[in-house]
C-alpha cells in the first residue's frame, strides 16, 4: 500500500492568484483568439458567423482544459470520499482532500485512457460547437418540459441519466475484482485507483457536456441575434 499523504486545501493566497490569472490573462486571450479567428473567418470565407465561432471557441476550451481538470479533480473526489458507508455525510468539494497516490501504469492502461480522453474531448467539441446540435437539444428539453423551472428538472434529468448510463459500467466491471482482493493487497489499491479514475472521467464528462451546452445556449440566447 502507497502512504497517503495528508488532505490540504489550497491556501487563500493560491486561489485568489489562480483567479485573477484565469480573469486577468484568460479573458482577455479568448477574446483576442475570437477576434482573430473572427478575421480569419473571414478572409477565408469561413460559412461560420461571428457567434459561431465563439461557440467553438467555448467548446474547445471546455474539451481541451476544462475536461482534463475535471477528470483529475473529480478522481481526486472520489478517492477521497471511497469507503463511506451509506447515511455518512459526503461533501463533495467542501473537505480537504489529499493527492491521489501515484502508480505505474501499464501500456495497456495508458492507451485506454488516452482513448477515453480523445473520445471524450471529441465528443464534447461535436455536442457544444455546432449551434444546430445545440437547437436540436433545445428543442428536446422544450418538448419535454412545459416552463423555465421544469426545463431546468428536464436537463437534471437527462444528465443523470447519462451519467448512470457511464458509471452503471465502471462500477459493474471494477467492484466485483475489488471485493475478491483482500485489505492488505496491493493490488486491491491499484484496482480502487482505476475505479476512481473511470469514475471520474465518467463524471466529469457529465459535467463539462452541462457546461458547454449551457455556454452554447447563453451565445445563442445573447450573441447570435447582436
Amino acid at each position: 500500500m502507497t502512504s497517503a499523504p495528508e488532505p490540504t486545501r489550497p491556501s487563500l493566497a493560491k486561489q485568489l492568484l489562480w483567479g485573477g490569472l484565469a480573469v486577468g490573462v484568460g479573458v482577455p486571450l479568448c477574446l483576442g483568439a475570437w477576434i482573430g479567428l473572427v478575421l480569419a473567418g473571414d478572409r477565408l470565407g469561413w460559412s461560420l458567423t461571428a457567434d459561431g465561432i465563439f461557440a467553438w471557441l467555448m467548446a474547445a476550451l471546455v474539451a481541451l482544459l476544462l475536461w482534463p481538470i475535471a477528470i483529475r479533480g473529480s478522481q481526486r473526489q472520489f478517492w477521497h470520499f471511497r469507503g463511506r458507508r451509506p447515511g455518512e455525510p459526503v461533501r463533495w468539494g467542501a473537505e480537504p482532500t489529499a493527492p491521489v497516490p501515484k502508480v505505474r501504469l501499464t501500456a495497456g492502461d495508458r492507451w485506454v485512457r488516452a482513448a477515453i480522453a480523445l473520445v471524450g474531448a471529441l465528443s464534447l467539441l461535436a455536442i457544444c460547437g455546432p449551434q444546430a446540435v445545440t437547437l436540436a437539444l433545445l428543442g428536446a428539453l422544450d418538448a419535454a418540459s412545459a416552463g423555465a423551472r421544469s426545463w431546468w428538472l428536464a436537463l437534471q434529468l437527462g444528465a443523470f441519466i447519462v451519467m448512470l448510463a457511464l458509471v452503471f459500467p465502471v462500477l459493474w466491471a471494477t467492484e466485483r475484482a475489488i471485493r475478491r482482493r483482500p485489505d492488505d493487497d496491493p493490488a486491491r489499491e491499484r484496482l480502487e485507483l482505476a475505479q476512481s479514475w473511470y469514475l471520474g472521467a465518467a463524471l466529469a464528462w457529465v459535467m463539462c457536456a452541462i457546461v458547454g451546452f449551457l455556454i452554447s445556449f447563453m451565445i445563442l440566447r445573447y450573441l447570435a441575434y447582436v
